[in-house]
């Protein structure tokens, strides 16, 4: 029996199914706790240390992003619109008052 037998007509499990029968893997099962029991976190350090030192642009901005955290990416958009000019929209301040532009 495939998946969309369990599944009512909305694509919902239906009463006494799960999508994930054998359930959570036990301790010690998962990836991270097979690396975490076999890495040494320090060895990783001084790898990456060493190939920052030698000129590993990818290496240094690992390292600097860990320590100073990733630089926020912004963008600035300037709109060459007058919006008076379209029905529908207004201008207004922060208090929700129209804004009314001289033309000059």
């Amino acid at each position: 029996m495939g998946d969309k037998d369990k599944r009512d007509d909305k694509g919902r499990f239906g009463a006494g199914n799960c999508a994930n029968p054998k359930g959570r893997p036990k301790k010690g099962e998962t990836m991270t706790d097979i690396l975490r029991e076999n890495i040494d976190p320090e060895q990783i350090a001084l790898r990456l240390h060493a190939l920052a030192m030698s000129g590993d642009f990818n290496a240094m901005k690992y390292i600097y992003d860990r320590i100073d955290g990733t630089p926020r990416q912004t963008v600035h958009q300037v709109l060459d619109v007058d919006l008076n000019k379209h029905e529908g929209f207004e201008i207004v301040d922060k208090d929700g008052n129209p804004v009314v532009e001289d033309d000059e």
